[in-house]
């Protein structure tokens, strides 16, 4: 289930009206399978960028990703405001957390290696 505080009005990354500052605002909080693996997702945003976890509760092991400002607003657009649409394309990449979207995933993934 998502979880999400104050105000219920939708802003685009960076929009005004946005300008939270350094306040976080939780977007996304719940269960997912990442890569056959079993994660409590996490997204928070300050109105620019959009940090990222997931935990393994199994491992003991929390991942975490900082989404810069541009691709927040990329990652928001396409995907029409849905965080649970975003956090469905998380994947790993050994220990490394990233979004399989167009332009984001890792070095090693985009040189066809």
């Amino acid at each position: 289930m998502a979880a999400t505080t104050g105000s219920l009005k939708s802003f685009a990354p960076g929009e005004a009206g946005n300008e939270g500052g350094d306040q976080l605002r939780y977007v996304l909080k719940e269960g997912q399978d990442i890569s056959g693996a079993y994660y409590l997702v996490e997204m928070a945003t300050d109105g620019r960028n959009l940090a990222i976890t997931a935990y393994d509760d199994k491992q003991k092991a929390t991942l975490e990703l900082l989404v810069n400002e541009a691709n927040h607003r990329k990652l928001f657009r396409d995907h029409k405001g849905d965080y649970r649409a975003i956090a469905a394309k998380l994947c790993l990449d050994g220990e490394r957390l990233y979004v399989n979207h167009e332009g984001m995933a890792p070095e090693a993934k985009t040189q066809g290696t």
